[in-house]
């Protein structure tokens, strides 16, 4: 049994695309549920608003993982 690669989404919780309600549904099925089904990645996700203290999870994690490169999906 080969060890899992542990993935660490930081995300905005206002981020429009990761929103059950909005049209355009790709990114969140992609990052809340395709993500999830493969066996490989152990995927934990961190809602934030303004601020993200990446202390918390230094040393903890494999990949971290960003919505996008725009400040409208990631914490400020």
């Amino acid at each position: 049994m080969s060890k899992k690669i542990r993935v660490a989404l930081i995300y905005k919780k206002s981020y429009v695309f990761f929103s059950d309600n909005h049209f355009d549904k790709t990114s969140y099925y992609f990052f809340m549920h395709a993500l999830k089904r493969n066996n490989d990645l152990e995927v934990s996700y961190f809602p934030s608003e303004k601020n993200f203290d990446l202390t918390k999870i230094k040393g903890k994690y494999d990949v971290i993982l960003l919505p996008n490169n725009n400040t409208d999906g990631t914490p400020d």
